[in-house]
């Protein structure tokens, strides 16, 4: 996930966050730093960041904590938390407002309260297989690989082997693959 200038990379091996900076990969530069211990993130899944939280899907559970103190992470796993939590294929957040996780079929969103719990935002089933999603405002920005196709809010721009997607706000970017490489799609 990306967190201002540089990225977040949950370790399923190590069972740990990384950050990886990519204006640091110079000859005797360290671009990689480890930003917790061994086994401090169980089994993660998906991760994504806000302005001050960064989400978890981790251990099946849905957490939030500061990059900085997983330590002190807090559980929101919801009870309309998804079946199937653990086939969680992407993940995205839109600041601190609202986040959504998708599985090979679904997409699920919760927007947060000023008390910090979450509210269920929306639910969209019936994909071929979910290869990325992005949260732009309050709407979702999801690539489905099986239709090959991307959806944008309520609009659908077909691609070849969509995958992973990301956004700004005002563009987003979809990596095709071999197709053309990354494609730029305005958001509206």
């Amino acid at each position: 996930a990306w967190d201002d200038g540089s990225f977040l990379v949950a370790d399923a091996a190590e069972e740990r966050l990384w950050r990886f900076d990519p204006d640091h990969t110079a000859w005797g530069e360290r671009p990689w730093v480890a930003l917790s211990e061994p086994g401090e993130l169980p089994a993660p899944r998906a991760l994504a960041t806000g302005d001050v939280w960064t989400w978890f899907v981790a251990d099946g559970r849905l957490l939030r904590a500061r990059w900085d103190d997983l330590a002190a992470r807090t559980d929101l796993t919801p009870a309309d938390w998804p079946a199937g939590a653990d086939a969680i294929v992407a993940m995205a957040a839109w600041r601190d407002e609202m986040v959504a996780v998708a599985g090979p079929t679904w997409v699920q969103a919760w927007t947060v309260t000023a008390e910090g719990n979450l509210r269920p935002a929306w639910r969209r089933e019936g994909f071929t297989r979910v290869a990325g999603l992005a949260l732009a405002g309050g709407q979702a920005l999801i690539s489905d690989a099986g239709e090959n196709l991307v959806l944008l809010g309520g609009r659908t721009v077909p691609l070849l082997a969509p995958g992973p997607i990301a956004t700004d706000g005002t563009w987003a970017v979809v990596w095709t693959g071999g197709q053309r490489g990354l494609v730029r799609l305005r958001v509206e």
